[in-house]
């Protein structure tokens, strides 16, 4: 299944708002908010991952023993959905990668950087439904969209959401953060009239 098929069950409201912001040239701000809005969302319907703790010490694990059959031995999770499938790509990768940096890590950090690769993976599938169109229609280039892509994963929102994830693996309850206001600059507020605020 190609990658942009994956949130097709679920490239309701919440995505096409982040398509209708990044075709508006709206702030980066609102654009990470309901990036995260719609990440939380897909993560909620879909069911979560439950199992999110156990898959990141298999992880954590595989990296430890740095052997190849210990990447091969991390549950696949294949049979759990959407976010199961999603999870089957990220574990490996990312216990390769630990495996060469050497990264020994603790069981917390390894479940931290798990979910946030998940949530990563979440919102690239989610552009991917975006891409043609962002792209095609000359709003973005493909280097902008990377750019604003990288921001959004090292943005605070998308930090506050790991935490929330991993407090609620299994999507009940998982709220995305509250919404930040983007905030106008003193000398702009002065010149703009109440009527227009």
């Amino acid at each position: 299944m190609p990658d942009g098929d994956y949130l097709a069950w679920r490239a309701g409201g919440k995505w096409r708002k982040v398509a209708n912001l990044l075709k508006a040239g709206a702030s980066s701000t609102e654009v990470e908010d309901a990036m995260v809005a719609a990440i939380a969302d897909s993560i909620r319907a879909s069911g979560g991952v439950p199992q999110l703790a156990e898959v990141a010490e298999s992880v954590r694990l595989a990296a430890v023993q740095d052997s190849h059959e210990a990447l091969v031995q991390i549950p696949m999770q294949s049979r759990a959905g959407v976010m199961g499938r999603l999870l089957d790509e990220v574990a490996p990768a990312l216990a390769s990668s630990m495996q060469e940096r050497m990264n020994l890590v603790s069981p917390d950090t390894a479940t931290e950087a798990l979910a946030e690769r998940l949530l990563e993976r979440v919102a690239g599938a989610g552009l991917d439904h975006m891409l043609p169109t962002l792209i095609a229609d000359g709003y973005y280039t493909m280097a902008q969209l990377r750019d604003l892509f990288t921001s959004l994963s090292k943005s605070p929102p998308m930090a506050a959401l790991r935490d929330r994830f991993i407090r609620h693996p299994t999507g009940e309850g998982l709220r995305a953060p509250d919404r930040r206001s983007p905030t106008k600059p003193l000398e702009e507020l002065l010149r703009t009239g109440l009527d227009d605020l």
